[in-house]
């Protein structure tokens, strides 16, 4: 997995930019299944120097533009939302464009894994065709 250091958390109770849960706040899904929590990666990381983690079909691990999630009624690492409880915070299905490009979690390869509902959001629809992604609004 891969941990941006320019975006450590500094309101949190552990300086660092790992997720403490994976769960949604709202429906309690794991929107990571393959990843293990904060606690887990931190001890993994002292002993082993590593945590395993792995991104597939069951995943949801995106990020939103900061006022897209404040809008939500989300503060930043106040935990994690499945698509569907953001969209139902939101009152509105997310586009292409609610997605902040430069986060490591909407780039290679980890944008290439996830549900069908994240990919589909994650997509261009206004040109591009299906089973391919890109960032590119021409």
């Amino acid at each position: 997995m891969h941990y941006n250091k320019n975006r450590y958390a500094t309101d949190k109770k552990v300086a660092d930019n790992i997720t403490e849960s994976w769960l949604c706040v709202d429906c309690g899904v794991n929107t990571a299944p393959g990843i293990p929590d904060g606690p887990t990666t931190r001890i993994e990381m002292a002993l082993k120097g590593t945590a395993k983690s792995r991104l597939g079909p069951d995943s949801e691990v995106y990020t939103v533009w900061p006022k897209l999630w404040k809008k939500a009624g989300m503060k930043p690492w106040d935990g994690c939302l499945c698509i569907g409880c953001l969209e139902k915070r939101l009152g509105r299905k997310l586009k292409h464009s609610d997605f902040d490009p430069s986060d490591p979690f909407n780039q290679e390869p980890v944008c290439s894994k996830g549900t069908e509902r994240l990919l589909d959001r994650r997509r261009n629809h206004k040109w591009e065709p299906p089973g391919k992604f890109s960032w590119n609004d021409e």
